[in-house]
């Protein structure tokens, strides 16, 4: 991620994971500040850059940490551990001091990166499944792929809870699935790449993401989050 002799940057996207901390001073209901993610844990050597938006687009931000000793940020956002502990990450708008986002940080002398939308807690995954399982037992979806799906495209196994739209510009085709296995989404993944399809897949702590384009497609997109057991995948030309 930065010069300190580590393997990668993460950077953190809007486009993939949705999910938002914004705090507004009275009067400034017309501007929006939107962080990703809520909650981070990093290793040492993992430097993260954070994702923030504004509206309207285009603003200038500027970054603090309450305590640098932990971490340190940038003028782009890139969060750089600095020793175990935690600090809290600070944006907000140059023009509207008030307009501020937040990002809680955790450094850890080693291990994965985390990401939160929430405050983390235990999650039982054998449990999440079973219930699930029991869900749709009782009530199981039938939902079909549509119809238009590209012939020159494999489907995923899983069970479609939702599916639709369209093959256009400005539309894309799209499908939700109840998919238990990570393996099985990167196996997915695998195969688009085999075809001929070009981009560099993500895994993270609760989750996968790829952006891949080719053939023909401008975007074929494949999101997982394992805390719901979803795979959405989407295909715009």
């Amino acid at each position: 991620m930065l010069k300190r002799i580590i393997p990668f940057v993460l950077i953190l996207s809007l486009s993939c994971l949705t999910c938002a901390a914004f705090a507004q001073e009275p009067g400034a209901s017309d501007m929006q500040l939107i962080l990703y993610p809520a909650y981070l844990q990093t290793p040492l050597d993992m430097p993260v850059v954070l994702d923030a938006e504004t509206y309207p687009a285009g603003q200038r931000l500027t970054w603090s940490s309450s305590v640098p000793s932990v971490a340190t940020v940038d003028v782009e956002g890139c969060v750089t551990p600095v020793s175990p502990g935690e600090t809290v990450i600070t944006c907000a708008l140059a023009e509207q001091p008030g307009v501020t986002a937040a990002c809680g940080v955790l450094v850890v002398a080693e291990g994965k990166i985390l990401l939160w939308e929430y405050p983390p807690e235990p999650m039982d995954l054998d449990a999440l499944i079973a219930e699930m399982e029991a869900e749709y037992a009782l009530n199981p979806p039938e939902v079909p792929w549509p119809n238009a799906w590209p012939d020159d495209l494999p489907k995923m196994e899983g069970v479609v809870k939702s599916a639709g739209g369209g093959l256009t510009e400005n539309n894309g085709l799209y499908v939700m699935l109840t998919v238990q296995e990570l393996d099985r989404v990167k196996a997915y993944v695998d195969e688009l790449i085999s075809l001929g399809f070009k981009g560099k897949p993500m895994e993270y702590d609760g989750g996968f993401f790829a952006q891949l384009s080719g053939n023909g497609y401008a975007e074929i997109m494949v999101s997982y989050t394992a805390s719901e057991l979803q795979c959405f995948v989407s295909v715009k030309k």
